[in-house]
Order: C-alpha cells, then sequence, then structure tokens
C-alpha cells in the first residue's frame, strides 16, 4: 500500500496528484481531486469512461439488451432495478 499521509499534517505540506500535478493543501480535497477528476474504468464495448469500477459495472447491462426488471403495473423493462423502482413510485 502506498502511504498518502495524515490529515494532521502541517499546512506547508501538500498532496500531489500523480497523473495531473495538481496540488492540494487538504487530504480530503486530494481524494475527491483523484476520484473526480480522472476516469480510470473504461468500458470497452462503447468506451464509456467512469470514475468508479461500481459505475461501470452498473452502465454494462445496457449492452446486453436484456431488461431484466419490469414494472408490475404498466410492464415497462428496464436495465436496472433503482430505474424500475423509481418509475413505479410514479405510479
Amino acid at each position: 500500500h502506498e502511504y498518502l499521509g495524515s490529515r494532521d499534517r502541517p499546512m506547508d505540506d501538500s498532496y500531489t496528484c500523480k497523473v495531473c500535478d495538481h496540488v492540494s493543501l487538504d487530504l480530503l480535497k486530494y481524494f475527491h481531486h483523484t476520484l473526480t477528476s480522472h476516469k480510470s474504468f473504461i468500458c470497452h464495448q462503447c468506451g464509456r469512461c467512469f470514475t468508479t469500477k461500481s459505475s461501470l459495472l452498473r452502465h454494462r447491462p445496457i449492452h446486453t439488451g436484456l431488461r431484466r426488471f419490469a414494472c408490475s403495473i404498466c410492464q415497462k423493462a428496464f436495465y436496472r432495478k433503482d430505474k424500475c423502482k423509481a418509475h413505479i413510485k410514479k405510479h
């Protein structure tokens, strides 16, 4: 594991992004920058990029064409369970 430092570091210390050399004086801002600025999870089917692995995994089912989650009221189908639940609440 690579040492990222402590939040209790003196203010003159900084955290530098290894990808773009962005400098932050606050560890939380450094983490936010690295998580949101560099999209490193790529869908190999369409090329779309995501900042997190979970976002990529949530995206993948759209390429199967299989809509596994259907509304019990109108039978409209969705790729994602959360989208289906949100739709059902609108009825």
